[in-house]
């Protein structure tokens, strides 16, 4: 396997050099490192110039990320990308880990974790979270259906063969973040990719500016980028996939109606997690009159309670009454809608419950609000007996072993 390191940048000169040198120091050597200026203002060239043999350089004028990807797909010479941010840091064995995963498996990518730091400007030391960032549960739901969900299979920890890059096309460039979670949906939706859940990188947070010259953003603003651009394409993923590709195991049920259902609530669940309520209401509605005589199952039971409680969290709520409100439609549904009801909001007594924990007593109140809007006065003793039963166990799951995955 000959692995291609390749490296966009855009006016991170100061941060370059130490992340070439993260990858030149891997335990299973690359093939080669590859930069690609995004048509840089600052030194770049001069410092990436300086780094010797063994790295190639390439400038373009400023056309954004997604560009300098597709750019660099046509240079590169391995056959297998290994795409770095340039202000990450690969960990020393995160080739040699990537690598032995595909080489095991067969698989055409492969994916691992990664951990947050800061550089502390007192010391200049790196200050590492406490834990990896979030890894999926693969047990009940196909990556296909967790990738729909949430985004977890970032670059640093991604090894992709060419041949797969250059079956699903390239990359984007209308989209100006994102790009990575849309491009990660492609490849999951065709190919069998291996999860490993081993740390190959850390992910510097700092206060740099984002994106490129046509839309430039602070850190701050990083969250409501992405899911603006987020939306971009699950619009569009809304109307072209089957409701049939949203069943969790990717399997049907056995029956017609439970299989329309659990997939309906499904959709609900990822475009709640976008934030998308437009499509999540009829969903939900529609997910309500199939055989009401059936109760909630645990199964349905468990992906209504996922729709809230994604990483851009949902302060919707505090902004929009409209959406509590809407929902609310459904406490006069019969006794299935209500179940549903109340297991799509149960986790805004989760988020009341962390803010209040955090001293942001406001927007506790803000949850504790939209809760009873939605489910008014009378659906509050069941949401609160079924929370406490199950002392609101809305933590993320961490994998511990390599789970194998199959396209959907």
């Amino acid at each position: 396997m000959k692995v291609s390191a390749v490296i966009p940048t855009y006016n991170r000169s100061a941060l370059l050099r130490e992340a070439v040198e993260a990858v030149r120091g891997q335990t299973r050597p690359v093939h080669e490192i590859l930069i690609l200026d995004d048509g840089s203002t600052d030194d770049t060239a001069a410092v990436a110039g300086a780094l010797g043999e063994g790295v190639r350089y390439v400038r373009q004028e400023n056309r954004g990320k997604s560009a300098a990807l597709n750019n660099a797909l046509g240079h590169v010479t391995g056959d297998h990308v290994w795409i770095c941010d340039d202000d990450d840091i690969a960990l020393p064995t995160a080739v040699e880990t990537l690598a032995g995963a595909i080489e095991k498996s067969g698989a055409a990518f492969s994916f691992g974790q990664f951990r947050k730091f800061h550089v502390d400007e007192a010391t200049g030391e790196r200050v590492l979270a406490d834990r990896p960032e979030y890894w999926p549960d693969l047990s009940r739901k196909t990556v296909w259906v967790k990738m729909l969900e949430d985004f977890f299979m970032y670059q640093n920890a991604t090894l992709v063969a060419k041949q797969a890059y250059d079956a699903v096309g390239p990359f984007r460039e209308d989209l100006v973040r994102s790009q990575d979670y849309e491009m990660a949906l492609r490849l999951a939706g065709r190919f069998k990719g291996v999860a490993v859940p081993q740390v190959v990188f850390l992910q510097r947070q700092h206060a740099g500016h984002r994106g490129n010259s046509r839309d430039s953003f602070s850190s701050a603003k990083a969250l409501q980028k992405w899911v603006q651009y987020n939306q971009v394409f699950f619009r569009e993923l809304h109307e072209t996939l089957p409701l049939s590709t949203y069943l969790p195991q990717g399997v049907g049920y056995g029956s017609e109606s439970v299989d329309r259902r659990v997939a309906l609530l499904q959709r609900a669940t990822v475009f709640a997690r976008k934030k998308m309520w437009e499509f999540v209401h009829p969903d939900l509605r529609e997910a309500a009159t199939i055989d009401p005589g059936r109760g909630l199952s645990p199964l349905e039971g468990e992906i209504c309670r996922a729709a809230l409680v994604s990483g851009y969290g949902c302060a919707e709520f505090l902004d929009d009454p409209g959406i509590a409100a809407a929902l609310h439609g459904l406490a006069g549904e019969g006794p299935l809608a209500r179940a549903i009801l109340r297991a799509v909001t149960e986790p805004l007594l989760w988020h009341a419950k962390t803010a209040a924990r955090q001293g942001r007593y406001r927007e506790a109140a803000g949850y504790l609000r939209a809760l009873r809007a939605a489910n008014g006065w009378g659906g509050l003793p069941g949401i609160l007996g079924s929370a406490a039963g199950r002392k609101l166990p809305f933590r993320r799951p961490v994998g511990r072993d390599p789970v194998p995955l199959s396209a959907a």
